[in-house]
């Protein structure tokens, strides 16, 4: 947006007009081929220091768009730690994305913010945002001085861009053990999961650029990968199926016997699957394309995943590779540590739970046994369950063959026999029904679904789906409905069997 109108920065008091003419005298970038990070980390310091008279700052972010798209941070490194959220230029960045950005800096601790987009040609080759602490600084003076030094840096990000078609600018390190030692004491420093995987994104991000960073770990025997980071995984883009296991499953079949390898293109090579939680902050429908993969092992069985992700296609290079699998033999043992943990506290709360008496637990057994009415049964069950489990919705899932179920709720009206089927690989609950999982969490949209088995003589015959805005300790939850789950099953089963034998076949129909 180097020819944005000066009125899209924030209208604040305007800053002492510079002299007429007046250029900006910016500092030079060597780029007879990518340079490594710390030349571009000694270049935009250099540049923050002659523009702060014209243009005062205690921010001054810099970001290039390389043309196979994605955002790639110039500096501070420091913000690379930061949740700021750079949409992508389509091929232009809109004057409300712009006024968003400077909204994010000024809820932050910035009294006066400003952001332009710099455009050569027909497309924007980079961001440039600035803030202070002081109010009513950035003013049309203010935003004039911008618009000069886009135009003065518009050929270097647009050449840095062009490089980066062949690889990032960043590199290996210098001095391998340093920085082995210096992943290794961010490790043991981080005080949690995901404290280690934020800390990590911001130390990786100057040797291998990225716009996602995730540590997944292993869980029952390698059919789960948990996100070592904890977020929900909220799918905003995509077709909203993926989740971290599909992807581990994936990342694990191509990596094969090696410690580490990479994906040009993830929606090439795995169409339907999508990062988890994907992009947010309007970038509209861009995907994660690149994806840089290392294994995490201790002593000799792999333990889980060290994932790299970003926008542009084919971005990831051998060198790569090597720095990722350093990082991932460096963090494995932290990690572990992390995972025995979270495991030993989770086991401490399920006995707690175990060992008390559960009055609900035997309300709820009482209620189906003496409530004729299959609907009037199922919500006073449901009203001792979010008792103990707080949630806003129950479903109830009953296998009608090997492949098919049906679902229906307390409110549900039609007999069993009637109620059209649906396979249930499409099902949330598909972990549940065939993958032999106790129990799962799906973290997708704008509900969580904690999902538990239904058995009946050691057979998964359906499942009981719990529907949150957001289940705070999946496991406890997990633990306690899985009570619940065990005084339902068998009245479920009579029900299954009933409606069968009514309908003279399979209690369900496919639609």
């Amino acid at each position: 947006m180097g020819s944005a109108p000066p009125n899209h920065v924030s209208t604040m008091t305007a800053s002492p007009k510079p002299p007429p003419n007046q250029d900006f005298l910016v500092p030079v970038l060597d780029l007879s081929s990518p340079p490594d990070p710390v030349a571009i980390t000694s270049w935009h310091m250099a540049l923050s220091n002659l523009v702060a008279p014209e243009i005062p700052h205690q921010l001054l972010g810099l970001w290039v768009f390389p043309e196979r798209g994605g955002s790639l941070l110039l500096g501070p490194e420091a913000l690379a730690q930061d949740s700021l959220s750079i949409p992508d230029p389509a091929p232009t960045l809109s004057q409300d994305q712009l006024f968003d950005l400077e909204e994010t800096l000024r809820r932050a601790k910035y009294a006066s913010a400003a952001a332009i987009a710099i455009r050569a040609g027909s497309r924007d080759v980079g961001l440039l945002v600035v803030g202070t602490f002081e109010a009513g600084v950035y003013g049309p003076a203010a935003a004039r001085a911008m618009i000069r030094l886009g135009e003065r840096l518009a050929p270097t990000l647009e050449t840095l861009g062009k490089l980066l078609v062949s690889g990032p600018p960043a590199r290996a390190p210098s001095d391998e053990v340093s920085f082995a030692a210096v992943v290794a004491d961010l490790a043991n420093q981080a005080p949690s999961g995901p404290e280690l995987v934020r800390q990590l994104s911001g130390l990786l991000h100057r040797h291998v650029p990225h716009d996602r960073l995730e540590v997944l770990v292993y869980a029952n025997a390698q059919r789960t990968a948990l996100p070592l980071s904890g977020l929900s995984g909220r799918r905003r883009w995509g077709a909203g199926t993926s989740t971290w296991s599909d992807l581990a499953r994936l990342f694990d079949e191509i990596v094969g016997a090696d410690a580490s390898a990479t994906i040009p293109n993830l929606p090439a090579e795995a169409p339907g699957l999508t990062w988890p939680g994907g992009l947010s902050g309007g970038s509209g429908p861009a995907r994660i394309a690149s994806v840089a993969v290392a294994r995490l092992t201790l002593g000799g069985e792999p333990i889980g995943l060290l994932v790299l992700g970003h926008v542009g296609q084919g971005l990831y290079r051998p060198v790569d590779e090597a720095i990722l699998t350093e990082a991932a033999a460096v963090i494995a043992g932290r990690v572990m540590a992390f995972r025995l943990d979270t495991e030993s506290q989770s086991l401490r709360g399920q006995l707690e739970i175990l060992q008390a008496p559960s009055l609900p637990v035997l309300r709820a057994a009482e209620i189906l046994a003496s409530t004729a009415h299959l609907g009037e049964a199922l919500h006073r069950f449901d009203r001792e369950v979010n008792e103990v489990v707080p949630h806003q919705g129950a479903a109830f899932l009953l296998r009608v063959s090997e492949s098919e179920v049906i679902e229906f709720t307390a409110d549900t009206l039609r007999p069993l026999a009637d109620l059209a089927s649906t396979p249930i690989d499409a099902s949330l609950a598909r972990t549940v029904l065939t993958e032999g999982s106790p129990w799962s969490v799906d973290q997708g949209g704008e509900e969580d679904h904690l999902i538990v088995a239904l058995r009946v003589a050691g057979r998964v015959i359906g499942a009981l789906v719990l529907k949150a805005t957001r289940f705070e300790s999946p496991r406890d939850a997990a633990a306690m409905t899985q009570q619940f789950a065990a005084v339902l099953a068998p009245h479920l089963e009579l029900l299954r069997r009933t409606a069968g034998a009514r309908a003279g076949q399979p209690a369900a129909r496919r639609t």
